[in-house]
């Protein structure tokens, strides 16, 4: 598989809303640039956040003190997906580094 640059349209498996199966649709690669801009904005005002921008669903949950479940993590580190079910790996789905110190 190539690299993927703005503006390219793909074809990816759109899963249907109770997920019982998936259909192939055409998706718009957004810039990339400008929705690594949109994460940073989120993170800073740390407020959970879901819509629709760059003409796909984004999700934001900012960082909570308390540890995911049964994990030695100190505490649940912030994450900015944006896809559709099944097309968060496709694009971006990540978590957001900080430091002990932080």
């Amino acid at each position: 598989m190539g690299k993927f640059v703005k503006g390219d349209v793909v074809v990816a498996p759109s899963p249907f809303s109770d997920l019982s199966a998936a259909k192939k649709r055409p998706a718009l690669v957004p810039d990339l640039g400008k929705v690594r801009e949109f994460a940073a904005k989120l993170h800073a005002e740390g407020k959970p956040w879901k819509g629709e921008v760059f003409g796909w669903q984004v999700e934001y949950n900012p960082e909570r003190p308390d540890p995911p479940l049964d994990s030695k993590m100190t505490f649940t580190p912030a994450d900015f997906c944006i896809g559709e079910s099944g097309f968060g790996s496709f694009l971006s789905c990540g978590n957001t580094v900080r430091t002990k110190n932080q």
